[in-house]
């Protein structure tokens, strides 16, 4: 418990976020601290993003009670929703929102068959093969989120400037989805391009590949009936800072993406920036 708790206050010192150590989730964070536009950093205590919720633990709600979380947002597809149910037990309820990002499935297609289908072929050839792949599958899929999801990040970021209160956003692993989210946002509040990169890669110290990659290897059995590699999904289980780079490489003018892409007003941006730094 000790060592746990200094790995935590280790990163919180080294990065301007502070993961928050819960149960049933690894990848809890506090967005706030990092440095962004006119000398301001990002108010503390108002913008969390998460791994899944719905193995939070009745001592993990105590703690949630205590954030005031008004508002969750959940990118995860109604089959991930339905699969991995989260029965959120902090009180007072919150309000809930699903701009759900479904990783280029087809409508009524379950995105995470979808997404692993072409990987389980390629490993079929060969394991350093799948990993070659994922590698690509992953930086090509940035790109796609940036592009053609990129309406529903900006349903998320235009309910978090339209509220006052502790907001919290989610996926399944709380790195990709999740991840690009909060890129995002910080592009739009003006943090400085290290600590976004940061904040992407922090999940590789509170979410080791190798360690959660044979949770994804029993999720993987169980859609498909067979036993899989975990070193497979060690590559997907991670961040690296060439995917998020891909993904801002396909935007060519960031004002014009934020209005027409990600359907975000001047008068948009202008409430994060108010609400969310100090």
């Amino acid at each position: 418990m000790k060592l746990a708790l200094l790995t935590v206050l280790s990163l919180a010192a080294t990065f301007a976020e502070t993961p928050i150590k819960l149960e049933g989730a690894h990848n809890f964070r506090d967005i706030g601290g990092y440095p962004a536009a006119g000398g301001k950093h990002i108010k503390r205590g108002l913008v969390y993003r998460s791994d899944s919720l719905y193995k939070l633990t009745d001592a993990d709600y105590v703690k949630l009670s205590e954030l005031g979380i008004a508002t969750v947002c959940d990118f995860r597809s109604s089959f991930e929703r339905e699969r991995e149910v989260t029965q959120w037990r902090a009180k007072p309820a919150p309000a809930t929102l699903n701009p759900a990002i479904g990783g280029g499935a087809k409508p009524g297609q379950d995105p995470t068959k979808a997404f692993m289908e072409p990987l389980m072929k390629a490993a079929a050839q060969s394991p350093e093969h799948a990993v070659a792949f994922a590698d690509t599958m992953m930086r090509e899929g940035m790109v796609r989120m940036f592009q053609d999801e990129a309406p529903q990040l900006g349903a998320m970021l235009k309910a978090l400037a339209n509220t006052d209160k502790p907001f919290l956003y989610h996926c399944t692993a709380g790195k990709d989805r999740t991840g690009a989210a909060t890129a995002l946002l910080m592009k739009i509040l003006e943090v400085p391009e290290q600590h976004i990169y940061e904040s992407y890669l922090l999940v590789n110290q509170l979410m080791p590949p190798a360690k959660f990659a044979a949770g994804m290897s029993q999720r993987i059995e169980k859609l498909y009936g067979a036993a899989v590699d975990p070193k497979i999904f060690e590559p997907l289980m991670g961040t690296k800072r060439e995917w998020l780079a891909a993904g801002f490489a396909s935007i060519s003018d960031f004002d014009a993406y934020r209005r027409e892409k990600l359907g975000l007003s001047d008068s948009d941006v202008a409430r994060l920036r108010s609400r969310l730094l100090e």
